[in-house]
């Protein structure tokens, strides 16, 4: 009776997922090609942003923001799973980046409220370093505090009396 037990139970029994129990090759392999398609992916995403960033020095920024934001979905539909943490910091960075990247878009086109939209998406991602954050706080300040320095140029706040 207890060989029956056994025998269900060694039958029930699954490995841990993303792991093969008869060929621990398989899941090197499987590794392997996970770590490929993500460097594909980057490597997209990488292309996109180039393009992007040529469209903006020559100030298309309406026809940037839909480069950068195809680079978005490409990182957004990425899934990590028993991945180093530092894919994960460098997949939080990449996508800082890009939303920093569509702010500052926004920004030259004079809509505050985008700008705030896509940098507040910066500063809900985890890791993301310094410089990039910093460029999302001076984006939005930049929105905030423009107005206060923006005169007409009929003001007489400058002239001399």
């Amino acid at each position: 009776e207890s060989d029956e037990s056994d025998e269900e139970e060694a039958n029930n029994t699954k490995p841990a997922e993303g792991t093969n129990q008869f060929d621990p090759m398989i899941d090197t392999l499987l590794l392997e090609e996970e770590k490929s398609t993500l460097e594909n992916k980057f490597k997209s995403v990488e292309d996109l942003k180039n393009k992007a960033n040529e469209l903006l020095k020559t100030g298309l920024y309406e026809k940037a923001i839909p480069e950068y934001q195809k680079g978005l979905n490409i990182l957004n539909n990425i899934k990590l799973s028993g991945v180093a943490s530092d894919t994960e910091t460098d997949l939080s960075n990449r996508k800082a980046v890009l939303f920093n990247n569509i702010g500052y878009c926004y920004m030259q086109m004079d809509q505050p409220d985008s700008v705030v939209n896509y940098t507040s998406k910066v500063f809900e991602l985890q890791n993301v370093s310094t410089d990039t954050l910093v460029k999302a706080y001076l984006r939005r300040g930049t929105i905030k505090f423009l107005p206060l320095f923006s005169f007409p140029q009929s003001s007489c706040l400058w002239k001399i009396g």
